[in-house]
C-alpha cells in the first residue's frame, strides 16, 4: 500500500545551507572513470519484498536462506511497426525500491553486490545513491526548474548513504498519462516463464567522478540481445529452469544454526532469489515515447543516461497510440556524452564539491544521520530525528 508521506517528517534542527561554489577548476576530466558494473536484480510481484539476482551461488544459499529464480532485463524484441498500443493504466512505481521495501530501500543494492562479490570492500566508497538523487541535485545546482526534493542521508565511515525520498512511491493511473509503460511492455520479452513476475530490473555500477568514488543504482528498461558476449559481468550466462515448488519445499527443510542466522539482520524481511543471466552493460537500453510531431530532445534524457552510463536510447513515435516507428541512438557513438560533459562540466564539478561539503558538515557537526532539503531555491542540511537506519545492522557492520 502506498502512503503519502510528510515532507518534513523526522526533520530536526538545521545544520546549515549547502553552499554551491561559484566557480570550479575545470582542468579535471569529469568523465566517469573506471566504470565497473557490479550487480543487478529484479523485483518480482510478490506480497513479500523479493528480488532476484542473476547467477548461481550455492555457498550463499546455506548462509542466507535464499531460493533460486531468474533475473535479467527484458530483451528488445518489438513487433512490426506500425503497432497499436493501449494507453498506460493501473499501478505505476515512482520508486519501486521504496515502495516494496520501505524499511531499507538501499538493502537490495547491497545484497545483490555481496552475492556477486562477497568480499566487496565498502570502505573506499564516498557515495552510495540512486541515480534519481544525482539528477535532482545537479538540476538544483544548474538552476533548472525542479520541484522541492528531499534526500535522507547516513554517514558510515567516510561513506555517504543517500536514500531516495518520495512523497508517494507509487501511483494508480486512471487518467491519460501517455503510452510509455505499455510500449515498453509490448516491445520487450523475457526468457523463461518465471520472468513474467518481474516488475523492474535494477543495476548497480561503480565509477570515479572527479575523485569521488560513487556506487549508483538505476532502473533498466531493456537490452539488445546481439550485444551479449561471453565474458565477465558483460556475459549472457544462463542457468537451467528452476522447479520452484520442489526448491521451496527443500529449502523449508534447511535448519540454520544460530551463527548462520546472525549473518542477516532479523529486522530485514527481504527475500533474495538467485538465478538467471547477465546482460552486458554496453547492451542496456533506455526507452522513451513521444508523439510524432514532438521529437525527443537530448536534454530530455541526457542526465538519466549519463549518470548510469547507459549509451542506448530507443524513442518510439506515435499518433494517438498508433506507433509508427522507433528511433535508436548510441550516445557514445554520436559523442553526446562528451558534448554533455563539455556543456555541463562546471555543474557536474560543483556537484562533487557539494557532496564533499555535505560530508564535511556532518563530520564537523558529529552528525551521523541527516536530511537534505531543497525548497524554493535553497538546499539545506538538517539533522534527522527519530530512530532510523538506512541499512540493516549486518550490512552496516561491513564498514567496521
Amino acid at each position: 500500500m502506498n502512503t503519502r508521506r510528510e515532507f518534513r517528517s523526522a526533520v530536526g534542527k538545521v545544520v546549515g545551507t549547502v553552499t554551491v561554489p561559484q566557480t570550479v577548476v575545470d582542468d579535471e576530466d569529469i568523465h566517469p572513470q573506471n566504470l565497473k558494473p557490479l550487480a543487478s536484480y529484479n523485483w518480482i510481484n510478490d506480497p513479500n519484498p523479493t528480488i532476484m539476482v542473476p547467477g548461481t551461488h550455492a555457498p550463499f544459499l546455506s548462509t542466507m536462506n535464499l531460493i533460486v529464480f531468474l533475473g535479467a532485463p527484458g530483451m528488445w524484441n518489438p513487433p512490426a511497426f506500425p503497432l497499436r498500443v493501449p494507453q498506460d493504466s493501473g499501478l505505476y512505481y515512482i520508486d519501486q525500491n521504496g515502495h516494496r521495501h520501505p524499511a531499507f530501500p538501499l538493502e537490495p543494492l547491497f545484497r545483490a553486490v555481496f552475492i556477486e562479490q562477497s568480499d566487496f570492500s565498502v570502505a573506499t566508497l564516498d557515495l552510495v545513491t540512486d541515480r534519481n538523487n544525482l539528477r535532482k541535485i545537479v538540476w538544483a545546482i544548474s538552476g533548472e526548474r525542479i520541484e522541492d526534493f528531499r534526500i535522507d542521508i547516513q554517514l558510515v565511515g567516510k561513506t555517504l548513504l543517500f536514500q531516495r525520498w518520495e512523497t508517494n512511491t507509487s501511483e494508480y493511473i486512471v487518467e491519460f498519462r501517455g503510452y510509455g509503460h505499455s510500449f515498453e511492455k509490448m516491445c520487450t520479452t523475457y526468457s523463461g516463464d518465471g520472468m513474467k513476475a518481474s516488475t523492474g530490473h535494477h543495476r548497480v555500477v561503480k565509477y570515479n567522478l572527479a575523485g569521488l568514488e560513487v556506487l549508483t543504482r538505476f532502473e533498466v528498461d531493456a537490452y539488445y540481445p546481439d550485444d551479449v558476449s561471453n565474458t565477465g559481468m558483460g556475459s549472457s550466462s544462463r542457468t537451467a529452469p528452476v522447479d520452484m515448488d520442489a526448491l521451496t519445499s527443500s529449502l523449508q527443510k534447511v535448519q540454520l544454526t544460530t551463527s548462520q542466522r546472525g549473518k542477516i539482520d532479523a529486522t530485514s524481511t527481504l527475500r533474495v532469489i538467485e538465478g538467471g543471466y547477465k546482460a552486458p552493460h554496453s547492451s542496456l537500453i533506455e526507452i522513451k515515447t513521444r508523439a510524432q510531431h514532438r521529437p525527443i530532445q537530448i536534454s530530455d534524457v541526457i542526465y538519466q543516461l549519463w549518470f548510469a552510463q547507459v549509451r542506448h536510447l530507443i524513442a518510439g513515435y506515435h499518433s494517438r497510440g498508433r506507433f509508427i516507428r522507433s528511433e535508436q541512438k548510441d550516445f557514445v557513438h554520436t559523442g553526446e556524452f562528451r558534448k554533455f560533459e563539455q556543456r555541463k562540466g562546471d555543474d557536474l564539478r560543483k556537484f562533487v564539491k557539494v557532496v564533499e561539503g555535505i560530508r564535511t558538515a556532518m563530520v564537523r557537526g558529529k552528525i551521523k544521520k541527516a536530511v537534505l532539503l531543497f525548497e524554493g531555491s535553497d538546499m539545506k542540511l538538517y539533522e534527522r530525528s527519530g530512530v532510523w537506519n538506512s541499512l540493516p545492522a549486518d550490512l552496516l557492520a561491513r564498514w567496521e
